[in-house]
């Protein structure tokens, strides 16, 4: 970790330059400045998902709800783990990044996702890739997409089987303004 430049104690004034510096030092995305179809975005956000309890086969399972994912460039992880409590604060925590297979994605989030006959993804009803409906299949049959009513990002299953304690890291631009 790099050493502090500035340490502030309460009620100290804090001079418009640090705070600018800090914006130009933090982790951002920005939009490229050549002809560019993004030119507003501006930045990225990330969650860490780590969840405690197993998907079940043909369900489905929120990663988060604190923005609205639609109409979104997203990009990640997705850590599946071998055992049920590999996960930080787990009995076999010590496993986490060994026991895991490792899955990248990227996907457009378009306005939502939608099963098959174009309702909404529920329980038994998986998510398709067609158009007007939009979702990214992680590998055969485990999907990342997010909901077409409420924004929210979530995972479905529809493996076969049960898979263990799922970790997500996504990253996503901010509203493209496209749908």
């Amino acid at each position: 970790m790099e050493p502090l430049v500035n340490t502030y104690v309460p009620n100290d004034q804090v001079e418009s330059a640090d705070l600018n510096s800090i914006q130009q030092d933090v982790y951002a995305t920005r939009a490229a400045d050549g002809t560019n179809s993004w030119s507003a975005i501006p930045g990225v956000q990330e969650v860490a998902f780590q969840s405690e309890t197993d998907i079940a086969n043909g369900t489905l399972m929120l990663i988060d709800q604190s923005i609205d994912w639609r109409d979104r460039i997203v990009r990640g992880e997705y850590l599946e783990h071998a055992g049920a409590a590999d996960y930080p604060g787990g009995a076999t925590d010590y496993a986490f990044a060994s026991s895991a297979t490792v899955y990248r994605f990227i996907f457009y989030t378009g306005t939502g996702a939608q099963d098959a006959g174009g309702a909404d993804v529920t329980n038994g009803n998986p998510p398709v890739i067609a158009a007007g409906k939009y979702a990214c299949e992680i590998y055969t049959d485990m999907w990342i997409y997010c909901d077409p009513t409420t924004g929210k990002l979530k995972l479905y299953n529809d493996t076969g089987g049960d898979k263990k304690i799922p970790t997500v890291f996504a990253r996503c631009t901010a509203d493209l303004a496209k749908r």
